[in-house]
């Protein structure tokens, strides 16, 4: 782990530093990428090219005698080679302030910004939909046991079918109430969304000594139908088909409470809670997309665990 913080160190100064060409004294930040040498020696490529040219000239003349006395090369101390601490230092690089990603002076003034949503919101068109009724039907059973004093179980039971009766005539609108069109809602047989048409829930509680009782509650949401608009079921296509239906789920809460008096006219309580105590991940509620389906719906998930805790007096 040393060794690691030891390298990100020198990468970091490395970022920091500019190289120097050993010949021409340029940085790299003029001279370009540096070719790198042993014992730390750094050369730019313009001098390495022409260093190259000079002993190919020399040496195509057969003039080996001249090749100590070619440009750029008579300027190296060999002394220098083995020692690379009489280089020129280098430099630091100028760090360069990053720009922030939203800059304030950019955004538009409050005013704007709403009369922009105006422009979006106020420019829709509406509809005025009458006669669309729903049928609600079901059962409901509700049931306590109370084997002793201080235990109690209480379970419920809630199974509706609630469906739209028609199909529905009516006039579209837009934002200055003139008439756009008439069309028909397709909604008879549609289950009604946004709500859960079968749910069950069981629960316990105990008090094992007066005044302190703690309890257990398990719930169960299923048939429950995405929310949608009316007037957008226009397609005879979407005739007696259901808005897309959420999985079933259930969830635990868990809940304890302490009743004492402080005085003979003061009383308090001391509560704490936990819900969905198995962190249990669930679609709470969705808006139906035109598929019908998990794809084109728009979700919400609901809350994983929570508690609270509280103190309250009663006067």
């Amino acid at each position: 782990m040393a060794d690691q913080f030891d390298n990100n160190k020198d990468n970091d100064q490395e970022q920091k530093y500019e190289k120097f060409c050993f010949l021409c004294r340029r940085p790299e930040s003029q001279a370009g990428k540096m070719i790198d040498l042993p014992n730390n020696i750094h050369i730019c490529a313009d001098c390495m090219q022409k260093s190259f040219d000079t002993m190919n000239t020399q040496m195509s003349n057969g003039n080996y005698s001249d090749l100590f006395n070619m440009p750029n090369v008579s300027m190296i101390d060999l002394s220098s080679l083995q020692n690379p601490g009489n280089q020129a230092k280098k430099i630091k690089k100028k760090s360069e302030t990053p720009k922030p990603v939203i800059d304030l002076k950019d955004i538009p003034a409050p005013h704007k910004i709403k009369a922009t949503l105006d422009e979006y919101v106020i420019g829709q068109e509406y509809a005025n939909l009458t006669g669309l009724d729903a049928v609600h039907m079901g059962v409901e059973l509700e049931a306590t046991y109370r084997p002793v004093k201080s235990f109690e179980l209480k379970g419920m039971f809630s199974l509706g079918d609630w469906k739209w009766k028609d199909d529905i005539h009516f006039t579209m609108y837009d934002e200055a109430n003139n008439p756009i069109g008439t069309y028909d809602a397709y909604l008879k047989d549609v289950h009604v969304g946004n709500s859960a048409q079968l749910t069950s829930a069981l629960s316990a509680s105990w008090e094992p000594f007066k005044g302190f009782k703690i309890s257990a509650d398990y719930n169960f949401f299923g048939k429950n139908y995405a929310d949608f608009d009316p007037q957008n079921r226009v397609n005879e296509a979407d005739a007696g088909i259901d808005s897309w239906k959420l999985p079933d789920y259930g969830t635990i809460d868990l809940g304890m409470n302490y009743r004492f008096n402080i005085t003979k006219d003061i009383r308090a309580i001391v509560y704490s809670n936990v819900y969905n105590l198995t962190n249990t991940e669930y679609i709470a509620d969705a808006k139906d997309g035109t598929n019908h389906d998990w794809k084109t719906a728009l979700v919400y998930y609901g809350f994983g665990t929570t508690w609270s805790a509280g103190f309250k007096v009663i006067f």
